[in-house]
């Protein structure tokens, strides 16, 4: 049972990625690879984001972007004006609030795919 529930959450988190993935496409963004090209700490994250959406699922619109961030800040992860896995800088670490629509609508769209697929 538990083998089936990690393989259906890892399905949404491919849904999610490849949702991700052509939202910044469509927004000039070509940065994001594919789900089975990407490397294994974006598909961990994605996985982590479908967890938590469904194991808080009246969370606030800003709590998934705040466990998204809690988790890079534990990882070592800071703010920095360009996104460098290397350096381990996003510029999405700033609160939901702050964030440009684009990025607030992308994580609306995880969201609501992950209600979607659940």
């Amino acid at each position: 049972m538990k083998e089936e529930k990690d393989l259906r959450i890892a399905y949404i988190a491919k849904a999610c990625h490849e949702a991700n993935r052509v939202w910044c496409q469509a927004n000039d963004d070509d940065s994001q690879k594919i789900w089975s090209e990407a490397e294994q700490w974006q598909r961990d994250s994605a996985i982590k984001g479908v967890e938590f959406k469904i194991n808080n699922p009246a969370a606030g619109e800003d709590a998934q972007h705040n466990a998204w961030m809690k988790d890079k800040i534990d990882d070592g992860w800071v703010y920095g004006e360009v996104k460098d896995p290397s350096a381990k800088t996003h510029p999405c670490l700033v609160p939901f609030n702050e964030l440009p629509e684009f990025q607030q609508k992308k994580d609306r769209l995880f969201c609501a795919i992950v209600e979607a697929l659940k």
